[in-house]
């Protein structure tokens, strides 16, 4: 981004020069998907400027048009995957994230819903996890089913502390587990 900006003081980047960064980008042969990531990055930057008076002008990205995306394709693992996962995640030793998959498996939770979930959190009477700031920034409620409740049953007589997700002592695990998943998928 330095380089398609250089020579250019901050105060004269207008939403032209975004717009000419889209078209050099495409030429380069960049993805759509990915020249939105740079526009977004850009955008930030700005953000953070204008947010720390750093810069005293507007967004240059503002009203400048992403590229539409594909929502991406779903994908469900077959049943044979499943069991290939849940035994390497056995083999492997990492339980925690087999109870995490089997739990947004079940619920659709995200992984920093599940990891930030704290057992006051569940309602074991009447079957719900409520999620206190969802990613959209509302709460909502989550029924669970027979799987879920068994599952969050066992969690809590382990007693490891306030986070259902938590480490043997207690403290809350990360949502970071992506190096075991990656493992756990081989």
């Amino acid at each position: 981004l330095a380089q398609e900006f250089a020579g250019i003081p901050l105060r004269n980047i207008s939403p032209m020069h975004v717009e000419r960064l889209k078209v050099k980008l495409t030429q380069r042969g960049m993805s759509e998907p990915r020249i939105n990531r740079y526009l977004a990055h850009l955008s930030g930057l700005f953000s953070q400027m204008i947010a720390h008076r750093l810069y005293r002008g507007d967004n240059p990205c503002v009203g400048v048009k992403r590229f539409k995306e594909n929502p991406g394709r779903v994908r469900y693992l077959t049943r044979e995957e499943e069991e290939s996962l849940q035994q390497s995640c056995q083999h492997l030793g990492f339980a925690d994230l087999w109870d995490a998959i089997v739990i947004a498996r079940n619920t659709g939770l995200r992984s920093g819903e599940q990891f930030g979930l704290r057992w006051e959190n569940v309602d074991m009477v009447n079957g719900f996890i409520h999620i206190v700031k969802s990613k959209n920034g509302e709460p909502r409620s989550v029924p669970m089913n027979d799987t879920v409740q068994a599952l969050l049953k066992r969690l809590q007589k382990e007693g490891r502390g306030k986070w259902v997700f938590s480490k043997p002592d207690g403290s809350r695990h990360n949502c970071a587990m992506r190096g075991a998943w990656k493992t756990a998928r081989r």
